[in-house]
């Protein structure tokens, strides 16, 4: 299913598998039309049911908490400072730009 492939990409270890790719697979094949369930409220479709399981022992015991904060914590640390600097080199080169514009130097 292309969807799936494209929320989780075949080069992902396992261990970098997260609750949100978890959720977003889920999600994924129940609009696909693979959400259907028995009388018992389980999933009909095997793959569906072991997604569903999945993100079941994720938020048994908070665990997702840890998942969230480790994702929170190192997009903090590293992403954010990451785009902070591409936007100031973005906001120079637009400066420039600008000043070239102004002389007429193209």
């Amino acid at each position: 299913m292309p969807g799936v492939s494209d929320a989780l990409p075949q080069l992902k270890r396992r261990e970098e598998v997260t609750y949100f790719d978890c959720v977003k697979v889920l999600n994924l094949l129940i609009d696909a039309g693979r959400g259907n369930k028995n009388f018992l409220g389980q999933y009909i479709d095997a793959e569906t049911a072991q997604w569903a399981d999945v993100v079941k022992k994720f938020e048994s015991g908070a665990i997702f908490l840890v998942d969230t904060a480790h994702f929170l914590v190192h997009h903090v640390t590293y992403e954010l400072p990451a785009l902070k600097k591409e936007l100031s080199r973005t906001e120079k080169e637009l400066a420039e730009l600008q000043r070239r514009c102004s002389e007429g130097v193209y």
